[in-house]
């Protein structure tokens, strides 16, 4: 539940999120990181859903709104854990600092609060509406199936929107 509340709270946030990765981005982690807007690493960092093999369902829709099908797939399907440099290759982080990347961050957010506020605020919110748009109904979907997998079927009061038609 708390992740959840996390997760909304950084996809629906109407200011630009730089994350600065300096270790492991894994599970919730590497889905909270794609949820930011620009995302540097330190080289030992690490990302990928390795919980699938406890029968955890990765945030496909985290993965595919951020990364091409074909990554996020492979990504969510195998549960395999990519290092920094693969990561850059593949489009989940901008850059991999060498020394301070909480630095490197900084600097980039600062580049982008020195922009004009509002062309800032207006890219940042169709961004948002991008995603809501495209990916929007996998996000649904999913916090209901996170609940399933992780408090028991009987977590989910609501119906799921597939009625029995009798």
């Amino acid at each position: 539940e708390t992740s959840t509340v996390a997760f909304q709270a950084v996809g629906d946030c109407r200011r630009p999120i730089v994350a600065a990765v300096n270790g492991p981005a894994l599970a919730g982690g590497f889905a909270l990181a794609l949820l930011c807007d620009l995302r540097i690493a330190a080289s030992s960092a690490t990302f990928g859903y390795p919980e699938l093999p406890r029968g955890i369902p990765p945030s496909y829709a985290a993965a595919r709104a951020v990364l091409p099908a074909t990554v996020a797939q492979e990504l969510c399907l195998t549960g395999r854990v990519v290092k920094a440099a693969e990561a850059q290759k593949l489009g989940i982080v901008r850059e991999v600092a060498q020394e301070d990347v909480v630095g490197r961050a900084l600097e980039l957010a600062k580049r982008v609060a020195e922009l004009p506020r509002q062309a800032i605020l207006e890219t940042k919110r169709r961004t948002r509406l991008e995603r809501r748009h495209l990916w929007g109904f996998l996000f649904e979907e999913e916090e209901r199936v996170f609940r399933r997998a992780l408090l028991g079927e009987d977590a989910e009061p609501e119906s799921d929107g597939e009625a029995a038609s009798g």
